[in-house]
């Protein structure tokens, strides 16, 4: 029963290592150029996915500035209903005094009643009653402007009420709207890993088919035997160096980050500092201008018989080119990742390099590749610890 279980376990585990077996070693010409197409189509539903995020993020950037400019509005509208009441107040004062002095006027004034000598002084009955009547008229319509400016008042002050009403639902809808909005542009960069665009992507895949192609390698060839076999394709090396002269870990590495963060050692700007392969090897993508990760290398490498790919992202500038054969002295480029000259690279803070080491062959950032960066946290691998603040001042 044990020679049985044991027998099953070994066929499982040959079974699985040649499942397992998805790196360039493991793959056909044919299959780069299936993975081309792929990546094409994916890029095609990227692009109208985006098409359709831009446009809804435009959308509720005009519904802010519209609330925005309704807000601007109400303000101004309040002020002047503040000017109004102020208007109408002094109205009043005005109004209030001439209805004063008419009943001045009316009132008895010294035993005598002048409201009487008024109307007694007329030269007719015609007269009277005209004397009469105007002075009715005129208090009854003092009165009447009164009341109108009270209501105008009321009016003016019920106005400020519903307007500042409105700007504080407006001023919620505008941070819904801005919530929404930042939404919309983090699903837009929604790879908050670093990595490369489709097109990116599709441009390293097409170069990388041109190079297998170039060293003769057919459709139904495996790469592994019509390229990596090939003497002088890859130079193999004895292990790995640090990427940068002097520096230290700014974040160490864990699983969902896929890599390390190195920066400038002793507090010094790292920013420009140049950046050197960590081994000798194959340069196999070099791609420019990504969103998440902004300039990026990658460089296969045979490392006592083990196959490693390193990816060195956020560059400020790349010094070779894909094809090329590299030695662990070799300038590569040089640290990027400040946001304020490399707009384009979303995913940075700060200047530093990001820094993997991947088991396997790849070309690219991907699924497999992230799920194969183990290495990078291994010191007696990488060269670097994996501790943040960990420093070093020679490779």
């Amino acid at each position: 029963m044990k020679k049985l279980i044991s027998i099953i376990l070994l066929i499982s585990f040959i079974f699985s290592s040649l499942c397992l077996d998805t790196n360039a070693a493991g793959k056909k010409l044919s299959d780069y150029k299936n993975e081309l197409a792929t990546l094409q189509s994916k890029k095609n539903q990227n692009d109208t996915i985006s098409a359709s995020t831009k446009a809804e993020i435009s959308k509720k950037q005009r519904e802010i500035a519209s609330a925005e400019n309704e807000i601007k509005t109400n303000e101004q509208k309040i002020e002047e209903a503040k000017v109004k009441i102020k208007e109408s107040e002094e109205n009043i004062k005005k109004t209030t005094k001439e209805m004063n002095d008419l009943l001045r006027f009316l009132q008895i004034s010294d035993g005598q009643t002048t409201y009487l000598e008024y109307i007694a002084s007329s030269s007719s009955i015609s007269d009277l009653i005209k004397r009469f009547a105007i002075t009715e008229q005129i208090s009854k319509y003092q009165k009447e402007k009164l009341e109108e400016l009270k209501q105008l008042i009321e009016e003016k002050k019920q106005l400020q009420i519903d307007l500042a009403k409105r700007n504080e639902d407006l001023e919620k809808q505008k941070v819904e709207l801005e919530q929404k909005r930042d939404e919309l542009d983090k699903y837009l960069d929604s790879v908050t890993k670093i990595g490369m665009d489709y097109s990116q992507q599709i441009e390293s895949q097409k170069k990388i088919i041109s190079m297998y192609e170039e060293a003769g390698c057919k459709n139904d060839d495996y790469i592994d035997s019509c390229f990596y076999s090939k003497s002088g394709n890859i130079i193999s090396d004895v292990g790995f160096s640090r990427p940068l002269v002097k520096g230290k870990v700014n974040q160490q590495y864990r699983s969902g980050h896929g890599g390390i963060d190195l920066g400038g050692y002793g507090g010094s700007s790292s920013y420009g500092q140049t950046v050197y392969a960590a081994a000798a090897g194959l340069v196999v993508t070099v791609s420019p201008k990504n969103k998440c990760g902004g300039n990026i290398i990658y460089i296969q490498h045979n490392i006592k018989g083990n196959k490693y790919t390193t990816e060195y992202a956020h560059l400020s500038a790349m010094y070779v080119s894909v094809g090329q054969m590299v030695t662990s002295g070799t300038a590569i480029g040089a640290v990027g990742g400040n946001p304020s000259i490399q707009t384009w690279d979303r995913c940075s803070s700060g200047p530093h390099l990001h820094f993997s080491i991947a088991n396997g062959y790849w070309n690219f950032t991907s699924s497999a590749h992230k799920a194969n960066t183990t290495p990078t946290g291994n010191q007696s691998v990488s060269a670097i610890k994996n501790q943040k603040g960990w420093s070093w001042t020679n490779r």
